[in-house]
């Protein structure tokens, strides 16, 4: 069973802090396989694989998470976990 997902990351964090979106990305070994932007949300719409995301049946709508990510005391992404939000 594909570990498959949605989530939106905000056009301006993109822009700002590639690098954290990067770090993010690389935490929770995402492996985008469709990336849509949306202008009027200003966000981009990702649609993944990660081992943080929940077994889905062949054929069933693909859930949305949020990431919930910690920072160590310098302010570095120290861990990431997702919640499904849908």
């Amino acid at each position: 069973m594909p570990r498959i997902g949605r989530m939106s990351i905000d056009l301006h964090m993109i822009e700002k802090d590639p690098a954290k979106v990067s770090a993010l990305f690389s935490k929770m070994q995402f492996v985008p396989v469709r990336a849509e932007t949306m202008f009027h949300s200003k966000t981009v719409d990702y649609m993944g694989i990660s081992p943080l995301f929940g077994d889905i049946s062949h054929g069933a709508k693909v859930p949305e998470y949020v990431a919930i990510c910690k920072n160590n005391d310098c302010g570095e992404l120290e861990s990431v976990g997702v919640k499904r939000i849908d």
